[in-house]
């Protein structure tokens, strides 16, 4: 059934990427930029920190564009591209999360403005996403597959536990925002 890739499912794969993807790098960038300039944490480690995981963000990033490039050319699923995907999670986007929180709690009030907030509300969305994805994945399949592509895959259940813990976090941004 997942064995290749329609037309309609390479364009939605690539829309989904540029949306959701180009919207996270830049939203890492601009939370830099915000926090970095902000009185409290400037030229502090956690501006570091955050400057260090948008340049690895921004490498992630375009291994995945490459995979998913391949992927859409080839017209089947990359197992390259789903490791990407679970690297960017778990040493890009969770520790992001991670200082997102830790800057909420400090300070109890967003520091940047809407970006805290957009991004917030983005990494909700995205995790979402995802994870409708690959639960639809998981249930398109049926016991006559053969297919590597079906459930269980290490890697989307990595990535799975990788999304609840960013959308969590996300959450606790928001709630700490809004009390």
């Amino acid at each position: 059934m997942y064995g290749s890739y329609s037309n309609c499912k390479r364009f939605a794969l690539v829309i989904q990427f540029l949306v959701l993807e180009v919207s996270d790098l830049v939203f890492d960038w601009d939370f830099y930029a915000e926090v970095s300039k902000s009185e409290r944490f400037k030229g502090d480690a956690i501006s570091w920190a955050i400057l260090a995981f948008a340049i690895w963000g921004t490498i992630l990033f375009i291994s995945e564009f490459v995979c998913l490039i391949i992927s859409v050319c080839d017209g089947k699923p990359s197992e390259a591209g789903d490791v990407v995907n679970c690297l960017t999670t778990w040493t890009e986007d969770i520790p992001q999360m991670i200082m997102a929180v830790y800057i909420a709690v400090l300070v109890q009030e967003p520091i940047t403005g809407w970006v805290q907030y957009t991004k917030a509300v983005l990494a909700i969305l995205e995790s979402a996403i995802r994870c409708i994805i690959i639960i639809a994945r998981c249930c398109g399949c049926s016991d006559d597959d053969d297919d590597e592509r079906c459930c269980p895959n290490f890697a989307d259940t990595v990535n799975f536990i990788g999304y609840l813990i960013i959308a969590i976090c996300a959450i606790v941004v928001l709630v700490i925002f809004a009390a």
